[in-house]
């Protein structure tokens, strides 16, 4: 069954796979050139309600010991801040955490990882195929990547776009996997938009900073553990990825 790419212009057939061999599109529609187009490109968009992620139960554990690494470091460094330390809550408030140095779970864990909604990126090819799998990139700062609108600066990356011109002509390569024999893997791969946390942690410590930092940082190997522990793992469950398939393992 054959997935293909389709433009905005649905009459003109364009690259796509078959059979694990690459299909060459019947006409480049489009230049291969920025500025390539802002917004979906044919794809939809679904987005991952905070609950389902940042919802930490006991079996998390790496992330809670991540956690509560970043609890000790705020209660052990109380007297650099003060008693209290400032930090933005969900409703862009100030609120106040009690700096305790006898208890660390007084830090909750919505202090260190603000919960905030996800958005994936399925490719126009998705929804055609019905089968296809597909390989998934992560994207950090991930409001900036497809829409000009949610960019902090007016003008995304435009991935979707740059994406599907590359489909067109059938430049996207299969993912190195172990075996895709018993796949109908598709290249055009899936987008797991991880919007960058806003605000600061304590004044003049942007939490953006924190947690995209060296992992040597608690919060940084926070935010690392959530993506592998709890991000990777529901994608891999409610989407047709190739690391959802045993031949990929």
């Amino acid at each position: 069954q054959r997935s293909s790419i389709l433009s905005t212009d649905a009459s003109i057939p364009l690259g796509g796979f078959q059979d694990g061999k690459s299909v060459s599109p019947v006409v480049p529609v489009r230049p291969l050139s920025p500025p390539f187009p802002s917004g979906l490109n044919g794809g939809t968009l679904i987005t991952i309600p905070p609950e389902q992620t940042y919802g930490y139960t006991s079996d998390d554990n790496a992330i809670l010991q991540s956690i509560s690494a970043v609890a000790s470091s705020l209660t052990t460094s109380s007297d650099d801040y003060g008693d209290d330390t400032s930090n933005d809550d969900d409703d862009g408030k100030k609120k106040k955490v009690k700096a305790n140095n006898n208890n660390n779970n007084n830090v909750p864990s919505s202090i260190i990882l603000p919960p905030r909604p996800i958005n994936v990126w399925l490719p126009p090819s998705y929804d055609l195929s019905g089968t296809s799998r597909h390989p998934v990139m992560y994207v950090a700062d991930g409001q900036n990547a497809i829409d000009d609108g949610d960019s902090w600066t007016g003008y995304s990356w435009r991935m979707a776009g740059a994406l599907v011109r590359l489909a067109e002509r059938g430049c996207l390569g299969l993912p190195t996997i172990s075996d895709t024999s018993n796949m109908n893997v598709d290249p055009m791969p899936i987008l797991v938009l991880l919007p960058s946390a806003e605000g600061d942690f304590v004044p003049g410590v942007r939490r953006r900073h924190l947690e995209y930092g060296d992992t040597s940082v608690p919060i940084a190997q926070a935010h690392a553990d959530f993506v592998v522990q709890r991000v990777m793992p529901l994608v891999n469950a409610r989407f047709r990825t190739i690391a959802d398939n045993p031949a990929a393992t």
